[in-house]
């Protein structure tokens, strides 16, 4: 159990790193358009010192060939760790329905929590709250695409 729960933990974290590091990417190329397409405007309150010897066209160029790059990152971690996570979401399933109607079986025949059910809801606590990451940090990334 120890083993199967560490290698869980740790592929689904991998996905979520990986994720989160594209969202944290597009989070700063959207900043840095932010900043060069409002420096006209408020050019004597804004100064962006490693841009200046640069054209517009440049730095934009440059930023769409990084954003083409970490889109075809996404897809290819997509290819790496779709079938794990799929995977992983129809067992959560199944073990969570299952640690359901183990308490409420137990809760009903014997009226508390048998020590074995209170550990397999925290169990499935603890693995549902990791794939709750990767929905989140691929909400994310959704959300920063889409910007």
């Amino acid at each position: 159990y120890l083993y199967a729960s560490l290698y869980f933990m740790l592929s689904v974290s991998t996905v979520t790193f990986y994720v989160f590091a594209i969202s944290y990417r597009l989070q700063s190329m959207k900043k840095v358009l932010t900043v060069k397409f409002f420096q006209k405007a408020y050019e004597k309150l804004i100064v962006v010192n490693s841009f200046e010897d640069e054209s517009n066209e440049i730095v934009i160029s440059t930023l769409a060939r990084i954003y083409l790059n970490l889109m075809s990152l996404c897809d290819e971690v997509n290819i790496c760790f779709g079938f794990q996570l799929i995977l992983s979401f129809g067992l959560m399933f199944f073990y969570t329905l299952f640690t359901v109607f183990t308490a409420y079986t137990d809760f009903i025949s014997l009226g508390y929590l048998t020590a074995g059910t209170r550990s397999s809801i925290f169990v499935c606590t603890y693995y549902n709250f990791f794939l709750s990451c990767v929905i989140f940090t691929c909400e994310m990334l959704k959300n920063e695409v889409r910007n």
